[in-house]
């Protein structure tokens, strides 16, 4: 996951946490938080580590209060589809033992987004544009309970009248993760009208001699 939204997203699980019922505490011990994590698929090399610290800082933000429990069970990476996501989500969702689930990607985040119940609560790390993506903003929040996420402060539309001040082009190419790709395949014509331009999507984990051959 992109640092960038960990700010936010350790915020937004404080809050959430707060609002959860968990285990019975004594004055001896510290109530007992099970956290699940749904990954979009397999981390790129330089993403590793970003991926595998979230845990840490997760643990680290409510360690004080709860003893915070993760287990591989409770761990699902995806196939980097939205498909593979939603499966994951539902199995999380299903695990008894699970208090909290975080959508760790941009698919997941999604995915999250559009469930139609939610019976524990569920964080999206990574909205990219909510209007773009179609989900749902109220007053700055969800509006649905048990369902908030973290979004980029920056919509992408923005990102593309700052473009167009810069220069003038007809053709747009956009190379990002699959993840990422695939959390916006659905608005391609949506991104051609904003533009004005031919929009083509492309992996960033091919390689650099595909990618140039790609290029339009």
């Amino acid at each position: 996951m992109n640092r960038f939204w960990t700010p936010g997203l350790l915020m937004i699980l404080s809050m959430a946490v707060t609002l959860l019922v968990v285990g019975p505490a004594t004055a001896e011990t510290k109530p007992t938080i099970h956290i699940a994590y749904l990954h979009d698929g397999p981390a790129a090399s330089w993403a590793v580590g970003l991926r595998d610290s979230l845990a840490g800082e997760v643990e680290k933000v409510l360690v004080a209060d709860f003893e915070v429990v993760s287990s591989p069970d409770m761990i699902i990476e995806a196939r980097a589809t939205k498909e593979s996501c939603q499966e994951g989500l539902m199995t999380l969702l299903a695990n008894k033992k699970v208090d909290i689930v975080i959508a760790s990607g941009p698919l997941g985040s999604l995915a999250a987004a559009s469930l139609s119940s939610y019976p524990k609560p569920v964080i999206g790390a990574v909205i990219l544009d909510t209007g773009l993506q179609g989900v749902p903003l109220v007053d700055g929040t969800s509006g649905v309970s048990n369902f908030t996420y973290v979004t980029s402060p920056t919509p992408i539309k923005n990102d593309l009248a700052v473009l167009d001040e810069v220069v003038d082009y007809q053709n747009l190419v956009l190379l990002a993760s699959t993840q990422y790709l695939n959390a916006i395949s659905d608005h391609e014509q949506a991104l051609e009208r904003l533009s004005g331009s031919n929009v083509t999507m492309l992996p960033g984990e091919a390689s650099v001699p595909t990618i140039m051959e790609s290029i339009p």
